[in-house]
């Protein structure tokens, strides 16, 4: 990074990521760009208090989005009344993920072939792990 690169260019390109980041988004930026320069330039860009003012500005009345979670009433009522021939796939990553234990990734990684019927048990192995349900 040049030593002619100011306080005024990073407000410029802090400017421009605020167009599509939120404030979280924006420090958590600000906080890498902070070590790789402090690392690599050894230069110090704590000291640019414009910068943090105008992240702490478009942090003020940011309000993040809070995740809709289902209550477990929730999905078991989902289960038993949702019709089949339109929610039957919906049902299925439903219950593999909910009560099987899995994250999203096994669930998009997941194959046919990693699933084994025990007649009364179903058996998923993602990648080297058991679940039973």
């Amino acid at each position: 990074m040049p030593k002619d690169v100011t306080e005024t260019v990073f407000l410029a390109y802090f400017q421009e990521l605020s167009e599509t980041y939120s404030p979280n988004s924006l420090w958590t930026k600000w906080s890498i760009l902070k070590s790789m320069v402090t690392i690599h330039e050894k230069r110090d860009i704590t000291k640019f208090n414009e910068l943090q003012a105008f992240l702490k500005r478009k942090s003020k009345s940011y309000k993040p989005k809070k995740s809709a979670v289902l209550s477990r009433k929730d999905v078991i009522r989902f289960l038993k009344d949702a019709p089949n021939d339109i929610h039957l796939l919906h049902k299925v990553v439903l219950i593999m993920g909910y009560f099987g234990g899995c994250r999203s990734q096994e669930l998009l990684n997941m194959k046919i072939s990693d699933i084994e019927d025990r007649d009364s048990v179903m058996s998923l192995r993602p990648k080297g792990i058991e679940r039973f349900f």
